[in-house]
């Protein structure tokens, strides 16, 4: 992602996602309790030199926030955070590359899934020690046609839950079965836990400028020369964005 010969579909996959605040993976299942928490992960793909750091903080309420830093199409650092309050009954994007906040109100939906306790307790018991902490583990079958997309075989997600932690997530595998053989696509894994209510300043918005998906997209080509997305994907996040206005 630091120059535009990097593979222009995931580059650009991954920044609509991040900007219009669709991308995300889970990182609480649902348990009895819940706990104040603040994670450090690290995403890797084995074999390659990729790896990213990020931050996904929880508060006793359920707000979440997921804090990334990236560098741009020129090498630019830049940081977004994604922001769920239960408190002001908003979704944030913020996004330091254009300086900018995109601003979805929360549905009755996504109230109800960050109100609702993390619930863990079901799932098999004895998976491995993270972090210090006991796990239970969940996988879920990802389907693909072998052959494309670089399919070599079954895929599944697994995923391990700490109990003791609300049920955060502290592991996640992305694995492909390929003649019998287990290979890790992606990893991530938890470097640091912190319990205890999150920084405030991860949950703060700035006042910087309102900008829609369209005017992001508008901005992003005329920086860096090429497009977020297909026309009409881009005219339907911001359709569902006005929608939430």
């Amino acid at each position: 992602m630091k120059k535009k010969v990097v593979p222009t579909v995931l580059l650009l996959a991954g920044l609509a996602g991040i900007w219009f605040g669709t991308k995300s993976f889970t990182a609480w299942a649902y348990s009895t309790n819940r706990v104040p928490v603040t994670i450090e992960y690290i995403e890797t793909q084995p074999g390659t030199t990729k790896k990213e750091i990020y931050t996904k903080a929880m508060r006793q309420d359920g707000s979440t926030v997921e804090v990334r830093n990236r560098v741009d199409m020129t090498g630019k650092p830049f940081q977004f955070r994604r922001i769920f309050d239960l408190k002001t009954g908003k979704h944030v994007v913020v996004n330091t590359l254009f300086s900018s906040k995109t601003t979805y109100k929360l549905s009755a939906k996504g109230t109800e899934v960050l109100e609702r306790l993390p619930q863990c307790a079901a799932l098999p018991d004895g998976g491995p020690v993270v972090s210090g902490y006991a796990t239970r583990k969940r996988s879920l079958d990802r389907p693909c046609e072998l052959g494309k997309g670089g399919c070599g075989g079954p895929r599944s997600v697994e995923m391990l839950f700490a109990p003791d932690l609300g049920c955060a997530l502290l592991r996640r595998e992305f694995v492909e079965f390929e003649g019998g053989n287990r290979k890790v696509l992606v990893a991530v894994d938890a470097r640091s836990v912190h319990i205890g209510e999150p920084d405030p300043s991860l949950f703060a918005v700035p006042d910087w400028p309102e900008m829609s998906p369209a005017k992001l997209a508008d901005e992003f080509q005329k920086r860096f020369g090429v497009r977020m997305g297909a026309p009409e994907a881009i005219q339907a996040k911001d359709s569902a964005y006005r929608a939430q206005q």
